[in-house]
């Protein structure tokens, strides 16, 4: 009679097993088929793009300072240069939706200005860069009181 009791709660426990792996199983099963539906506009398990804060200083008018410019990855400025350019944009390949190169194109809103700053004493930005803005050269403080010396550029950028 023991040795039946023990194989009853053996079972019971194999049966309570049973029952939670069918739990789990079907949990996870909803959740990759909410993952594989979309629902909506939802992007759950997909990637999407979202604008930057430059991205969206361009399209609002906004004024942007890009402060250390020179220490800014040279490539990374390239970018810049078309949108820079007399009525320009900014082409974002990775961005999709459908533009001339299979990326989205932004449009710069009429009061959108772009202003590097950079200390040449670390480096310059390219002369492609300098060509599309105003270049400004400020002297220290110290060096403008005693009427010389070297001291920090700025070049302001802007679209048209």
């Amino acid at each position: 009679q023991q040795q039946q009791q023990q194989q009853h709660h053996h079972n019971e426990q194999l049966q309570q097993i049973q029952q939670q792996a069918a739990s789990l199983l079907q949990r996870s099963s909803t959740l990759l088929q909410q993952l594989d539906t979309p629902a909506g506009s939802s992007t759950a398990g997909r990637f999407e793009w979202v604008d930057g804060s430059l991205t969206r200083a361009i399209q609002q008018g906004s004024w942007v300072l890009l402060d250390n410019a020179n220490l800014v990855n040279p490539t990374v400025l390239d970018r810049l240069n078309s949108l820079l350019e007399p009525h320009g944009v900014l082409q974002l390949d990775e961005a999709g939706g459908g533009g001339s190169a299979g990326g989205r194109v932004v449009v710069p809103h009429p009061n959108f200005r772009l202003i590097l700053a950079y200390d040449p004493k670390h480096g310059e930005v390219s002369r492609a860069m300098r060509n599309r803005g105003v270049e400004l050269y400020l002297l220290p403080a110290a060096a403008a009181a005693a009427g010389g010396g070297c001291g920090s550029s700025s070049s302001s950028s802007s679209s048209s």
